[in-house]
């Protein structure tokens, strides 16, 4: 059963009732995000983004916050779209394209893609930023474990998110 958007938020908030960044610092350690150049820590460059990417400006992220902006954690293709039929063939459009033998894509494959589309899109850092994303999207959607992200468990993920954003997360 690939992981919900309600399950995403409550694996990062744990028993609080909002997301803080000090509680995205946590998940981003869990999934292997580490330090970085000049003793600086990836985790908390990254958590700050993240809250800043929910415009979290009283540092705590509520539901009803996170679910509005749900959208934004999925990939740009997919995102721009908020219709299952949609959604669904652009996920397989992706999955065909990163693994056309259905085995699951690592870590290191995910990072590669992410880094290409980065570099693509003119970003700075784009392997930092990709190795990131890599890690947090495995830690945060591999619903059974295997270390490899499937076409279920992201197409699970991101067909929950669009119902969540359209039900305004009542569903």
């Amino acid at each position: 059963m690939p992981v919900t958007l309600r399950q995403l938020f409550t694996r990062i908030a744990g028993a609080a009732a909002a997301i803080t960044q000090p509680k995205v610092e946590t998940f981003l350690s869990d999934a292997g995000v580490g330090s970085g150049l000049f003793g600086g820590t990836k985790v908390s460059l990254a958590a700050s983004k993240f809250m800043d990417k929910f415009d979290a400006a009283t540092g705590t992220l509520s539901w009803d916050a996170f679910c509005k902006k749900g959208l934004s954690l999925l990939p740009p293709g997919i995102a721009a779209h908020a219709d299952a039929k949609t959604v669904t063939a652009e996920v397989d459009k992706l999955f065909n394209q990163l693994d056309p033998k259905d085995q699951g894509v690592s870590v290191a494959e995910l990072a590669k893609h992410i880094e290409d589309e980065l570099v693509r899109r003119g970003k700075s850092f784009a392997g930092t930023q990709a190795e990131i994303g890599a890690k947090v999207l495995l830690h945060a959607l591999d619903d059974n474990g295997d270390h490899r992200l499937q076409r279920a468990e992201v197409r699970g993920f991101a067909l929950d998110v669009v119902a969540q954003v359209a039900s305004g997360g009542q569903s």
